[in-house]
């Protein structure tokens, strides 16, 4: 490049001296760079060396990272609750999206503050709120129809969530429709405490019977059960639910306002994090765009 030509570069470049960025250029392809991980993952020079000569760089980075960066998934309430305790600050907030499953907290532990100082918000807590084994298996079979002889096994293997009538009378309950599994269906009486009662015309044998042969079903239950690991139980209001199924009878449960106490239950969750963190929790969902 002649320095004529380079001139008319200058000037069409503003004044740039292009040759000397591109002798620049050159030198600085030469030069070895060693490389630590910067926060964001980029590389960041720790030293530099050209022609034996090398220069270290590592004293200028901090001891220990500027900020902290952490996606942290837990798995029941109570780890949540222990973590934002130990994490929190003044400005740290939680959301909780509870219309819909999956049901989640999410904690932003360096949350903008309020007086508009801006934070990265990128140390976050979740919590997927779990369903227990006792809740599912009450929930995936309201208002599944059971022969009578299901219906007893299922009331004697889930006998222990059974608030109210206690669990002896369900006990006889359930073998009594054992008895009665081969007998034909002969009519039903509503009796005036409210329970149900079902006659048989053939001889029943069972604890539950009564004199004149009939057996009475409660119009409804009690179960006590938990609906998310790491939450105290729940009274749930259960509604027997009766078909006849000639010569037969078949019998089912149905838990009233089902999704109403799915929803209490979430809401339960935030009031006990709220209360034991000491954070506020909105309902809804955040997102940051830092």
């Amino acid at each position: 490049m002649t320095d004529k030509t380079n001139e008319e570069i200058m000037q069409r470049a503003g004044g740039i001296d292009v040759k000397a960025l591109v002798e620049i250029g050159k030198q600085l392809a030469t030069i070895q760079y060693i490389a630590a991980e910067g926060r964001g993952g980029e590389p960041i020079p720790v030293s530099i060396s050209k022609d034996g000569f090398a220069v270290d760089l590592s004293y200028l980075l901090p001891q220990y990272p500027l900020r902290t960066r952490a996606q942290v998934k837990v798995e029941d309430v109570q780890s949540f609750i222990r973590y934002m305790s130990e994490w929190k600050s003044e400005y740290t907030r939680i959301f909780a999206a509870t219309l819909n499953p999956p049901y989640r907290f999410v904690g932003i532990i360096d949350y903008p503050s309020v007086n508009g100082r801006p934070d990265w918000g990128s140390h976050v807590v979740t919590l997927e709120l779990t369903e227990t084994e006792a809740w599912k298996t009450w929930s995936q079979n309201s208002g599944e129809e059971f022969g009578q002889v299901e219906f007893a096994q299922f009331l004697e293997e889930n006998n222990a969530d059974i608030e109210r009538p206690n669990g002896a009378t369900m006990m006889e309950l359930a073998l009594a429709l054992e008895a009665t599994s081969e007998a034909s269906f002969k009519s039903r009486i509503v009796l005036q405490n409210g329970a149900t009662a079902f006659a048989f015309d053939d001889a029943i044998t069972a604890t539950a019977q009564t004199s004149d042969g009939r057996i009475e079903i409660p119009d409804e239950f009690v179960i006590r059960v938990s609906a998310f690991v790491g939450m105290p139980a729940m009274d749930v209001t259960c509604k027997f639910r009766y078909r006849f199924r000639k010569p037969h009878l078949n019998l089912a449960f149905v838990i009233l306002r089902k999704k109403q106490i799915i929803l209490d239950m979430v809401r339960a969750t935030g009031d006990v994090i709220g209360t034991d963190t000491g954070i506020p929790v909105f309902l809804g969902t955040a997102a940051l765009t830092v």
